[in-house]
């Protein structure tokens, strides 16, 4: 079974991290292995989009930050 979102964010504890932690990358990382990449609209992500700044909002600082690097290698990949 592929690792969930919910279990990353458990396993690296970064609920109370800064953005800047070490452990961001590796996550983004592991998250970005868990997209589907047929799921991502072509083009670099927009972070100023409004769904995804209420995502955003929801989470810890820390957590955004993982999301928005898996967006990125997850874009970057695919040019």
């Amino acid at each position: 079974m592929s690792p969930q979102p919910a279990d990353l964010f458990g396993s690296y504890s970064l609920a109370g991290a800064a953005p800047d932690d070490p452990r961001v990358a590796g996550a983004a990382r592991v998250l970005a292995g868990c997209v589907p990449r047929e799921l991502l609209p072509a083009g670099p992500p927009d972070h100023g989009h409004a769904v995804l700044r209420a995502l955003f909002d929801d989470l810890a600082p820390a957590q955004a930050e993982v999301i928005r690097r898996a967006l990125n290698i997850l874009a970057e990949e695919g040019s």
